[in-house]
């Protein structure tokens, strides 16, 4: 199967799933400036992993990434400090686990702790309330989180990443209300925001 032909097959595997959860555009993107940008082998970091089996609303990010590694042949990294949760992302991915590594920890300790250049991050750890206030301490916490998560992990990128950020766009404000503003300062540039946002550098 020919270099474009075999994307455009692995993509009709999940476009529909994707454009149920809102993520379609953007989860697509994401990894096809992943294969522009990183020639395999490349590393995808994954922090919140998928935590039902059959996840369309949650957009089925390990599987989807398991996947896409053993199709074009990166490594993916998926780290959750649930332990149960781990076992589910596993049983759904057990026809790729060559291309994946499971990770249970706390995904800020994770991150301070890779060793690797990072090509492709995509942050989804810790709930995010859609419907909650802004002064909410949950939704503020899940937004403390994830910007703690990027800010650990500029460091351990790679020259020219690839950062998809989820639950984005809810009225409060979501999970990257403070992430953007750091991706901003850092000079990247936001190329894609719906369910989910999409950065690169400027």
């Amino acid at each position: 199967m020919g270099g474009r032909s075999k994307i455009m097959h692995w993509e009709d595997k999940y476009k529909s799933d994707l454009e149920k959860s809102g993520r379609a555009e953007s989860m697509l993107k994401a990894l096809e400036l992943l294969r522009e940008k990183h020639p395999t082998p490349g590393i995808i970091v994954e922090t919140g992993c998928q935590r039902m089996v059959n996840d369309i609303g949650g957009g089925q990010s390990t599987l989807i990434f398991a996947d896409f590694c053993k199709e074009f042949n990166y490594h993916l990294f998926t780290v959750d400090n649930n332990p149960d949760a781990m076992e589910v992302a596993i049983d759904v991915t057990k026809e790729f686990e060559a291309f994946v590594s499971y990770v249970v920890n706390d995904s800020v300790l994770f991150l301070a702790g890779f060793n690797q250049k990072i090509d492709f991050l995509y942050l989804d750890s810790m709930d995010c309330p859609e419907y909650d206030s802004p002064t909410s301490s949950r939704l503020i916490a899940s937004q403390v989180h994830q910007y703690i998560e990027m800010e650990t992990a500029l460091s351990k990128l790679s020259d020219d990443p690839v950062i998809l950020l989820d639950d984005n766009l809810f009225d409060n404000g979501g999970k990257t209300r403070l992430t953007k503003f750091l991706l901003k300062e850092r000079g990247f540039s936001e190329i894609v925001s719906g369910k989910q946002s999409l950065w690169v550098k400027s």
